[in-house]
């Protein structure tokens, strides 16, 4: 909700929710979803990651418990999804899809 301020509105309780990266390949779209609020390490919310086909109907769910990735990368020929995450000096975290 917003919240009046002197000189304004600000958003008194800043949420992060939705798709956050997208990773495109020749037959699927891979979609990263965030739901969490601001500066909030307790409460990091759900994460994961969704794959479409072009048609738009949803192939799977991936979870994500430990990180929030800012860039995703989805290699469908070995099966391995990569992300990289700033706020841990930009490491990049692999992992198998099953």
């Amino acid at each position: 909700y917003w919240e009046e301020k002197k000189k304004g509105f600000t958003l008194a309780n800043p949420l992060y929710y939705g798709f956050t990266s997208m990773c495109l390949s020749e037959n699927h779209c891979y979609l990263f979803f965030e739901g969490t609020k601001y500066n909030d390490e307790a409460n990091k919310g759900e994460m994961f990651m969704r794959k479409y086909d072009y048609q738009g109907t949803p192939l799977a769910r991936y979870s994500f418990r430990d990180i929030i990735p800012s860039y995703i990368y989805v290699d469908e020929d070995n099966s391995h999804i990569y992300c990289i995450v700033p706020d841990d000096d930009n490491k990049i975290y692999q992992y198998k899809m099953k």
